[in-house]
């Protein structure tokens, strides 16, 4: 509220959470390099310690341990999945992990790494995830549903789960972008990349991949 002589002034608005995005100018973003940026030792953390600093008998910081997570993308993303990666890939050192996502065209060989598909809401979510789950049958799937929304629509959420047959299926994420403005900086997509690093983690606990590819 400003106050001039006798003059009041208020100026209220409302925004959207869905409608303050990233920084995103339409193009792809640049790939971020998941590549080898840490040297020495990685000591698999067991079950329970994963959030533990790890230091050797020197007392020398033991980087987070490589999690080479396969992903593919079903429809088009306009670069979005790397924001999500990118996104993934800082709640997972949380737990310890340095994420090197890993595009794959073809199954994975290894069924104690998951896949994470990203798969666009084009048509009608059931028709769409049921073609990209096809592409790789049987193996262990984190479905991203990626709902593609103008900025100034607001829609409930979609609960896409209840449309997704559950076979070999370790959980179904909807986040929310548009082609023009990217991953929607919004608690709905926060929250997206913290349901797929926990259920991620869970896995790796479960599954206990201490023989994991290099």
């Amino acid at each position: 509220m400003v106050l001039v002589g006798t003059t009041v002034a208020v100026v209220a608005f409302m925004v959207d959470p869905l409608s303050a995005p990233t920084s995103f100018n339409g193009s792809e973003p640049k790939k971020e390099k998941m590549g080898d940026e840490h040297k020495g030792d990685c000591e698999r953390p067991t079950n329970g310690e994963m959030k533990k600093d790890k230091t050797n008998d020197q007392g020398h910081f033991i980087p987070p341990c490589k999690l080479p997570l396969p992903y593919h993308v079903y429809g088009q993303c306009f670069g979005v999945e790397q924001t999500f990666l990118k996104d993934l890939k800082t709640q997972l050192h949380i737990e310890k992990w340095e994420l090197q996502a890993e595009h794959v065209k073809s199954p994975p060989m290894k069924e104690n790494l998951p896949l994470l598909m990203f798969c666009v809401n084009a048509t009608r979510i059931g028709t769409d995830a049921q073609a990209a789950l096809q592409l790789f049958p049987s193996h262990p799937t984190i479905l991203v549903v990626m709902n593609h929304y103008p900025p100034q629509v607001f829609l409930s959420d979609p609960h896409s789960a209840t449309h997704v047959p559950q076979d070999n299926i370790l959980g179904v994420i909807d986040c929310f972008f548009f082609e023009s403005n990217g991953l929607y900086s919004c608690e709905k997509n926060e929250k997206a990349t913290r349901d797929v690093a926990k259920i991620i983690s869970n896995f790796i606990e479960k599954e206990n991949p201490f023989d994991m590819p290099e």
